[in-house]
């Protein structure tokens, strides 16, 4: 079980953190190597996203059929060849069909990969810990990978940077991934969740009754979680802070949400499915509070405290409830999560910017998060109560 959980923790940080990360410290370079604007350079994570919607329902195939491994390194393997790619691309076209390849392949080898290793083969008394540690590992990728990968650019070019990162993915991931055990138990999250997989499958479906809620429901974790992530920085600015506390704040945001997804597992061990689902999307909207309230100390002490835990609803809620209660196509749950996901933050982020702009005072922006974290809570613990409950009608929370 330690190696599969290195396994899983070496993988969020070396592929989950790169794209959504680490890769920002490249537009700037590339724009000014082509003689392009910042903003068409930063087309790249469009493309990303798009492709990741695209390629969740293959990659939830394709796990569906294999063991775990098999797709998992020919997914790390694409996408070093697409890190190299990206070293010798000279052209904005070129940038953008290897970012669409690299938006394809990351929808197979992150979150996706990472949950079912540790579901299949972790303790059942701790799988809901396992799980959030490997996925912090996100978090610990970018505080290490940022200043390390800073530094190439700066110093070598960004070329010599994807090649550095490629390398790191060949001779860390293809190694770890390759010495996985051949063949992994594939057991239901709980004795309880045994009894609701023999229960409903196979005639429980996706994209019926509580799986409805809970794939609406995951849209809006990326609009009330990854969303507010990338634009707290410049919301930061906006609210007259300077760019010394805007980077403190951001790192410590940071730190709080690896140790938040870890909390958030161990709350799923020992409180069960819904009364931790219910105790991260208060924290959630607690954090929203918190922003309304800057400039001030306790809404950035509320930030830290509060978001710094719910923002970890994002990763680690929909992947565990979905595990826990499908078993026979968790592969397929998963893949179709990553579908609203990959929805909700390529919706999420640029309106959440918007209102930002439009709000005066800004801070009322932060009453659409709100709402959308309210209408997010109904929607998750209705999932929950509907499937707990083994019924079709409305949910009841």
């Amino acid at each position: 079980m330690l190696h599969t959980l290195v396994t899983g923790l070496a993988v969020m940080a070396l592929t989950h953190a790169v794209v959504n990360n680490v890769l920002a410290l490249f537009i700037t370079p590339i724009a000014e190597s082509l003689g392009v604007a910042r903003s068409e350079v930063a087309l790249m994570n469009t493309f990303i996203s798009l492709a990741s919607v695209i390629g969740a329902p293959v990659w939830g195939w394709l796990y569906g059929r294999m063991q775990t491994k098999k797709p998992l390194l020919f997914g790390i393997l694409i996408l070093i060849a697409v890190l190299a790619g990206l070293s010798a691309a000279s052209e904005l076209a070129q940038f953008y069909v290897l970012a669409f390849m690299m938006g394809f392949v990351f929808a197979g080898v992150a979150v996706m990969p990472v949950t079912l290793l540790i579901l299949e083969s972790a303790p059942e008394r701790s799988r809901a810990l396992m799980l959030s540690i490997a996925l912090a590992g996100s978090g610990l990728g970018g505080m290490i990978l940022n200043p390390v990968v800073n530094s190439a650019i700066q110093n070598q070019g960004y070329q010599r940077a994807f090649l550095l990162i490629g390398l790191l993915e060949l001779v860390l991931l293809v190694p770890l991934v390759i010495m996985l055990p051949a063949k992994t138990r594939k057991a239901p999250v709980t004795d309880h969740d045994a009894a609701t997989a023999e229960r409903n499958q196979p005639k429980t479906k996706l994209f019926k009754g509580p799986f409805l809620l809970l794939f609406f429901g995951t849209a809006l974790t990326a609009f009330t979680s990854l969303a507010a992530l990338l634009n707290f920085p410049s919301y930061l600015l906006l609210c007259g802070y300077g760019a010394g506390t805007v980077s403190l704040m951001t790192a410590l945001g940071s730190g709080a949400l690896m140790a938040g997804k870890i909390l958030l597992g161990l709350l799923y061990d020992r409180l069960g499915l819904r009364k931790a689902t219910l105790i991260v999307c208060i924290a959630v909207i607690l954090g929203f509070v918190s922003l309304a309230s800057l400039p001030s100390t306790a809404g950035l002490i509320g930030y830290v405290v509060f978001f710094g835990f719910g923002a970890s609803i994002g990763t680690v809620t929909p992947s565990y409830l979905a595990s826990s209660f499908y078993h026979e196509n968790r592969s397929q749950a998963l893949g179709a999560l990553q579908i609203a996901q990959g929805i909700g933050a390529a919706l999420g982020t640029p309106l959440l910017a918007r209102l930002l702009e439009l709000f005066q005072p800004l801070q009322l922006a932060w009453s659409v998060p709100i709402a959308a974290a309210l209408l997010m809570s109904y929607l998750l613990l209705g999932s929950v109560a509907k499937f707990q409950r083994g019924e079709q009608a409305s949910p009841s929370v």
